[in-house]
């Protein structure tokens, strides 16, 4: 049992999944594996979602996929209490990363900025990368991000885009909808829309759908 992502509710001015701070990146994450879980056992080490597909195949005894980014979670799954000195590893957008590590979390962007906040400051509001007495901190987080990121502290080869057509669902102008601050929605999203659900909200006698609606071709939702 997991969730995809988190999110932020007003904290650090923020209504986004997309950041690199902790609310946004940190989830539910629960497995049972009979004959290898203990009932009731917790687990502190941070771990990826990344690690579930390893996971799954050394559990189910098949061989593992050199490909995988992530590792096999079996070693915690029999013992929490294992040792673990691989931190989590997140990214955003190009040049902008994170790790979480079981005192800290460090985020680096592209800009070279970096923000460092321990566990105990779950809301991520003290920045201490600048304190000199986190230096030694610092430094370490440093080295394990670069260690984290492998080859990935290499640019990545430029996406080229290809033409998409729904041709089979009507545009937002097609169909005719007058209610600009209302737009009709879809969970198949329409032609040109990309459209990502978040919640529902019952007020003024109906149900809305709260959710962030982007036009491909009008950066706007």
């Amino acid at each position: 049992l997991w969730s995809d992502h988190g999110y932020h509710l007003g904290d650090k001015e923020c209504y986004v999944k997309f950041t690199m701070w902790e609310k946004a990146n940190r989830v539910p994450f629960i497995i049972v594996a009979p004959g290898v879980t203990k009932p009731g056992s917790r687990c502190k080490a941070p771990v990826s979602l990344l690690d579930i597909y390893p996971t799954l195949l050394d559990l189910a005894g098949l061989p593992s996929n050199p490909k995988n980014d992530g590792v096999s979670l079996r070693p915690l799954l029999e013992d929490p209490n294992a040792a673990w000195d691989r931190p989590a590893l997140m990214t955003y957008g190009e040049g902008n990363h994170a790790i979480r590590t079981p005192t800290h979390r460090y985020i680096r962007y592209e800009d070279g900025s970096e923000e460092l906040y321990t566990d105990e400051d779950g809301w991520n509001v003290v920045n201490l990368a600048g304190r000199s007495d986190m230096a030694p901190v610092l430094a370490k987080h440093r080295r394990l991000l670069d260690a984290a990121l492998g080859k990935g502290t290499q640019k990545a080869a430029p996406v080229v885009d290809e033409p998409v057509s729904h041709d089979n669902f009507d545009t937002y102008l097609d169909i005719g909808y007058d209610q600009s601050l209302r737009p009709q929605f879809h969970f198949t999203s329409r032609k040109n829309w990309l459209n990502d659900p978040n919640g529902m909200v019952y007020y003024d006698g109906e149900w809305h759908m709260y959710f962030q609606h982007v036009a491909i071709a009008n950066n706007t939702g």
